[in-house]
């Protein structure tokens, strides 16, 4: 049974010292809304522009609906250039501190055809979208299904029914593929939305409804991972079919919730809709988010009959504090009793991973020291007090001092752990501190000399950025004088057996205990998977003297053959180790409990909570390396090969003193791009790797001047030379004996280029394997310039390729279709250098293939309709691919082209005003994204004031839409200066139409109704095309 509830509505741990005085606080309430992290009303949004994004906080929202319309790739693959953008956007979200609710949908159809994609198209895009996700799973609030039928709510659709609401079996094992592939693609902590408490049913493939119990809540199991979404709350009794029995599906989701997401958006006004009956249901089934946007005639009921604000603050948690009672005073090694009562005001508790931490910062030096409050906050009570009665074991080397005390409720997810935009801001006044993400609660520690209390148990505060510097050197030679540093894990009360401290390197567990009888038998018992639903008693691993066991299939204890155990046993000091490696079958995880077993007793002692244990992941400060090229510098380092969830820092300064925070990465993000930098300007580099509290040392740092303050693009040469290379982005680096190999992958249409470097030596032998599948194992290698594949498990030679070098650098290319790489866009490789695993671990990195754009299609130049003669219109087809367009103008011949203007991809002509009919005009454009660029388009000249060229007199007028912006009925008013047949339709920003609006005659004025409520939010053009007749505005959905 999994013992969540000590999560503690009230938690012990009992200590061996006399009562302490404790300071009483109280506090106030905070009745304004204010935003908080994963929860409350959200905006949909499909652009997700960063300035626009960047203002939804102070709306007080922090979720964003992002839902992606790929019904253009219904029957293909998804474009790469499309995986970056979905990068881009989940990078702004990170960004402004806010976190997506995604979707994937290929139809908004409710007529046959549906035009959704069949299974195996889904498949295959889930797949595609798996290492983006897993990347950015930091700023995945939770995931709608979506993907089957229209909007992605599984009801028309052409492949998973027979016909609406008639689903076969096999449309229901199709689904549960489908639903396995989400659960798999993406991490366990993000939950998966179905639209109907029936469909949660059926790919459980259970008779009956069944909620998520405690013990299976926050697992990965399917009936904890998949929950709710509602996207016609409100609108009926059964909320427009979402039930189909209310009185069995109501209770049951009710219950459900408690430990599941929902969330979703109201899609029409009912009796069923109003303040009391919304209250009573939101609350009823813990609603987490909700659409601000629609339905607005609902958001506009509970706005007037003002229940509103109360829907707004309570959506989701909303923790406020009661009272607090707090040890006054202590001793370094003391005792500090935490007792705070709490209260969660909101509709459900949150729902992705939180840390809630105790904080104590000290008030002369500004040091934190952080404890953990024991259990996952997900099991805290709704609407009922929590009450929190801790003990804290202050460190013995603590400064004399006095220290303010916090709470802080985090991000469990080490990206984003630190920035206060994930952190809870808790319903009081005067707590919240906008810079740290803390709550204060008004109180100050006194730490003095005065007292020698000893604390009793295993839930220590440490210090918050400890800065390890390679790793205690521990000794097993029965003395503790190596382990003086090295905080307890517990403190035991029996006189017998006093302290046991637990400390690991890069490859060794060392285990110390002080006490107990040096001749009886010790048993050092390892939970390595911190599960005590395995092995025995929880316990995978028990160490002794004479050697390491495993439980085995029979729950007994099984010696683990060929593994050296180092141990000493003094009279007073036990000290035992083990290689990392030999705790095996089951991997040490990077959280494990312990506990020791004598004679004489145990420690801790027998019913106290096991304490937790962190394995250590930081042994070594990282190396750094910058390179540049025009605007841009590339910062590269090698990644932590120790850490599984750490983070790095990285940060930037122009006069190697003061440094500014430019980004924090995951551990396997090994490079950062600094852009857009003034020509003639100092740069300093740094990086630190962050794993829990700890941190590494800062890198040396590495400075460059940004000679040149042009944009430039990645273009590869093969000639030796490695400054083409200088904006590419490595996929791999690593340390081999202080020598820094860096591994860097480009691709182009069809070719694959890669290079490599060591630092300090020649590359003089190297394989480079390549898993283009996505299953284990490899499929092609290249060895020293000769290509391989795998048949049958047989390495068969099917090309050399030639390789050029100078010094320590070498590069070379192959065709795409040599490795099968020109089917694919996402692989994994391994490459060894001179005999070193670079990437390390054996484990393989990733390469996400750059999008190749093409040059503009259909570019043409034409004299200006609007004021002929006087300006050029340069033009161009539509494409949502590229960042934006740059047009260069040469004047009188085509050999001296500059940039003209860079305009934004949104657009598809230009008009050059600066143009008189003395000159010819030569025109040339590329379209970029980033640090790509397309080749040119041909060149085009072009004389104003040129006779018959667009000669056309076009229809002018305007066109007024109300409301702005739209959010379901609209009007639109079209003016013409003559008449003409029109057609007027709203497109996506690509030119696609979305819907036809009006088509016939305008004589001079047209005004026209129309309704969006099923189209997606976002910006589209309105257009008016006709004989001669072309207007097109800009208009946003909501």
């Amino acid at each position: 049974m999994r013992y969540l509830f000590l999560l503690l509505i009230v938690f012990f741990f009992s200590n061996g010292v006399s009562a302490q005085n404790l300071t009483h606080v109280n506090y106030s309430a905070d009745e304004t809304n204010f935003p908080n992290p994963g929860r409350g009303f959200y905006h949909a949004d499909d652009q997700l522009e960063p300035a626009t994004i960047a203002t939804y906080p102070a709306e007080g929202i922090t979720l964003v609906l992002r839902e992606y319309h790929i019904d253009e790739f219904r029957d293909t693959k998804i474009p790469v250039w499309y995986l970056w953008n979905i990068k881009r956007d989940l990078n702004n979200l990170r960004n402004a501190g806010l976190k997506a609710i995604l979707r994937f949908r290929y139809t908004a159809k409710t007529s046959k055809p549906y035009n959704d994609a069949p299974l195996s198209i889904v498949l295959m895009h889930i797949k595609q979208l798996e290492p983006i996700l897993r990347e950015n799973s930091d700023v995945i609030f939770t995931f709608q299904a979506g993907f089957i039928g229209a909007w992605g709510e599984w009801y028309y659709t052409d492949y998973f029914s027979a016909s609406p609401g008639n689903v076969t079996e096999q449309n229901w094992i199709d689904r549960r593929t489908m639903v396995d592939s989400l659960l798999s693609m993406l991490p366990p902590e993000i939950m998966v939305n179905v639209r109907t408490p029936d469909y949660k049913r059926h790919l459980l493939n259970e008779e009956s409804y069944n909620p998520v119990t405690m013990e299976e809540a926050y697992t990965d199991s399917r009936v904890a991972r998949l929950s709710h979404h509602n996207d016609c709350f409100l609108a009926s009794l059964s909320d427009v079919g979402t039930y189909t029995d209310t009185a069995v599906q109501k209770p049951y989701l009710a219950e459900d919730t408690k430990y599941t997401v929902i969330g979703g958006e109201t899609c029409g006004q009912s009796g069923y809709s109003h303040c009391e009956n919304a209250l009573k249901e939101l609350k009823r089934f813990h609603w987490s988010y909700l659409n601000r946007d629609y339905h607005q005639g609902v958001i506009g009921d509970w706005i007037d009959e003002g229940c509103y604000p109360t829907i707004q603050k309570k959506l989701g948690y909303r923790f406020r504090l009661i009272n607090g009672d707090y040890t006054t005073s202590t001793n370094p090694g003391g005792t500090f009793n935490f007792k705070l009562n709490l209260l969660n005001e909101g509709f459900a508790n949150p729902v992705n991973p939180m840390d809630a931490e105790v904080v104590f910062v000290n008030t002369s030096n500004n040091k934190k020291l952080v404890a953990k409050i024991p259990g996952d906050i997900r099991f805290w009570p709704v609407d009922d007090t929590i009450k929190l009665d801790l003990s804290f074991g202050l460190p013995q080397n603590m400064e004399a001092g006095n220290y303010n005390l916090f709470l802080n409720i985090t991000d469990a997810h080490s990206v984003i752990k630190d920035n206060p935009g994930y952190s809870i801001r808790l319903a009081n006044q005067n707590v919240w501190e906008d810079e740290t993400g803390y709550n204060n609660l008004d109180f100050s520690l006194e730490v003095n000399n005065n007292s020698s209390g000893q604390y009793v148990g295993g839930n220590f505060f440490n210090y918050k950025n400890s800065v390890v510097t390679g790793g205690n050197s521990i000794v097993v030679d029965g003395s503790d004088s190596d382990w003086s540093d090295i905080t307890p894990v517990y403190h035991n009360l029996n006189e017998n057996l006093r302290t046991l401290k637990v400390w690991n390197s890069s490859d060794t567990l060392y285990l110390m205990m002080d006490g107990g009888d040096p001749n009886g038998t010790i048993n050092w018992l390892i939970d390595a998977d911190n599960n005590s639903s395995t092995g025995k008693q929880s316990f995978d691993y028990k160490l002794m003297i004479n050697g390491l066991y495993f439980v085995n299939e029979n729950d007994n204890w099984e010696k683990i053959q060929n593994v050296d155990v180092n141990s000493s046993y003094a009279a007073d000091i036990k000290e035992i180790a083990v290689a990392i490696k030999d705790l095996s079958p089951l991997l040490l995880e990077n959280m494990f409990k312990v506990m020791v077993t004598t004679p004489t007793g145990t420690i801790p002692e027998n019913g106290a909570v096991l304490p937790t244990v962190y394995l250590n992941t930081i042994f070594d400060k990282p190396v750094i390396n910058v390179k540049k090229a025009g605007n841009t510098n590339t910062v590269y380092w090698n990644r932590n090969v120790f850490s599984k969830s750490g983070s790095t820092i990285i940060e930037k300064s122009h006069n190697g003193v003061d440094y500014e925070r430019l980004d924090i990465v995951n551990n396997n993000t090994i490079s950062f791009l600094d852009k857009n930098l003034e020509e003639g300007t100092i740069h300093i580099y740094r990086v630190r790797y962050q794993s829990g509290n700890d941190v590494s040392e800062w890198s040396n740092g590495v400075g460059v001047n940004t000679a040149v303050g042009d944009k430039m693009y990645i273009s590869i040469k093969l000639d030796g030379e490695e400054e083409d290379w200088n904006l590419c982005r490595p996929v791999a680096t690593g340390l081999s004996d202080s020598k820094f190999d860096v591994v860097s992958f480009y691709n182009t249409v069809d070719t694959l280029f890669y290079s490599l470097k060591v630092d300090g030596d020649i590359v003089h032998d190297y394989q480079l394997y390549f898993n283009t599948d996505g299953n284990s194992g490899f499929e092609y290698k290249i060895s020293n310039d000769s290509v391989f594949s795998n048949q049958a498990g047989n390495w068969i030679l099917s090309r050399v390729n030639t390789s050029y070098s100078h010094l320590g650098f070498m590069e070379s290319g192959l065709l795409l279709s040599d490795l099968a790489m020109d089917t694919v866009d996402y692989i994994t490789a391994r490459c060894v250098i001179n005999g070193h695993d670079v990437w390390g671990n054996n484990e393989e990195f990733g390469f996400l293939k750059y999008p190749v754009l093409e040059a503009p299609a259909n570019f043409e130049l034409k004299v200006s309709a609007e004021t002929p003669y006087t300006r050029i219109k340069v033009k161009w087809l539509f494409d949502g691919s590229p960042d934006a367009y740059v047009i260069e103008r040469s004047i009188d011949d085509s050999l001296h082209f500059e940039n003209l203007v860079e305009v934004s991809s949104s657009t598809s002509y230009f008009l050059d005003n600066d143009v008189d009919s003395s000159h010819v005009y030569y025109y040339r454009m590329f379209s970029h994204k980033d640090i790509l660029r397309s080749v040119y388009t041909k060149i085009m000249w072009m004389r104003p004031g040129v006779a018959g060229i667009n000669s056309l007199k076009r229809n002018t007028g305007s066109i007024q839409v109300f409301p702005v912006p739209i959010t379901g009925n609209a009007t639109v008013n079209v003016r013409l200066t003559s008449p003409d047949y029109v057609k007027m339709e709203l497109l996506t920003i690509t030119g696609k139409p979305l819907l036809t609006i009006y088509q016939g005659k305008i004589v001079d004025e047209k005004q026209v109704a129309f309704n969006v409520s099923k189209l997606p939010a976002g910006f589209c053009f309105l257009s008016v095309k006709g004989n001669n007749t072309l207007m097109i505005k800009k208009i946003v959905l909501r």
